[in-house]
């Protein structure tokens, strides 16, 4: 078991320590809580700072743009630069790559620079979706998983990733701080899931809320579409019954280009409202629709 007095000098570790604190927030999926000095930060930290804000924005076109950046670079086996051997920033690019289907055969070309070690073969086999295999660490697919494919996570995988943990004095106590993060986070999740996972379908549910919240979305988007196209409709109408109103205006696209621009930069928070609206007539709890994120 992980005692509190294991858990608390880690995480104040985090308070001095921006990258570890992002990467915290990145196993936790909450937004970046300090301000960034980019001016003061390396390409390589200024790739991995933008990188966890964009996982966790969802922000594909983001994540590309900041991944874009180090992809330019070819390390060779013979002369590697440091980037390869850092893991909080390979397990980020792994988290995006897979995440986003984003450069993957370049991440996969840096493994095979590593030298090989437990979280080099982890990282491989989550690249190449081999979440089953027994040499990967079970507490670091477990989080990975968590975020990508939650219904993939199986009793004995917790079994297997609460063992290593348990069984390991030093992980928490050690010079790896990426291991001890994931570590915790893994526990944590393991806590969480055992209670939950009472009943065989929980986790199912848990996969499913998320695929339920992007449908939701979409049948904001249309519906919504098309009571704007209603109302345009409408005022096409309306203009036309009375001659005098239509004279007032230049034509009907003037109109309609007014009414499009004007509903265009407010379209992406007229869905979040609408979808939160829908939730609330299909029955979702009110106490969740604060916590609804549909952007």
């Amino acid at each position: 078991m992980v005692s509190l007095d294991e858990r608390i000098p880690l995480l104040q570790a985090l308070n001095g320590d921006n990258k570890l604190h992002a990467f915290w927030s990145l196993l936790i999926n909450k937004p970046i809580d300090f301000q960034l000095a980019a001016d003061n930060d390396s390409e390589v930290d200024q790739v991995y700072f933008g990188c966890i804000k964009a996982i966790i924005a969802d922000n594909k076109p983001e994540f590309e743009l900041h991944f874009n950046r180090l992809a330019r670079r070819s390390p060779t086996r013979d002369d590697p630069p440091p980037f390869v051997f850092d893991d909080l920033l390979i397990y980020t690019i792994l988290v995006g790559s897979c995440m986003f289907g984003v450069g993957k055969e370049w991440l996969g070309n840096i493994l095979r620079i590593r030298p090989s070690s437990p979280s080099t073969i982890t990282f491989q086999n989550l690249l190449n979706v081999d979440v089953n295999r027994y040499d990967s660490l079970q507490f670091v697919v477990v989080p990975f998983l968590h975020r990508k494919n939650r219904s993939v996570i199986s009793n004995e995988m917790l079994n297997n990733a609460l063992n290593e943990i348990t069984s390991d004095p030093s992980l928490f106590t050690g010079n790896n701080l990426f291991a001890a993060l994931l570590a915790m986070r893994c526990y944590n999740l393991i806590i969480s899931m055992k209670e939950y996972g009472k009943n065989p379908l929980d986790l199912q549910f848990l996969e499913y809320k998320p695929i339920f919240l992007r449908r939701i979305k979409i049948v904001a988007r249309f519906s919504l579409a098309i009571l704007v196209f209603c109302l345009v409709h409408f005022l096409v109408l309306f203009l036309k019954n009375y001659p005098s109103l239509k004279a007032a205006a230049e034509s009907y696209n003037t109109i309609a280009g007014l009414l499009g621009a004007g509903v265009a930069s407010l379209f992406p928070k007229l869905v979040q409202g609408w979808s939160k609206v829908i939730l609330h007539l299909v029955g979702y709890p009110k106490s969740l629709l604060e916590s609804v994120n549909t952007d």
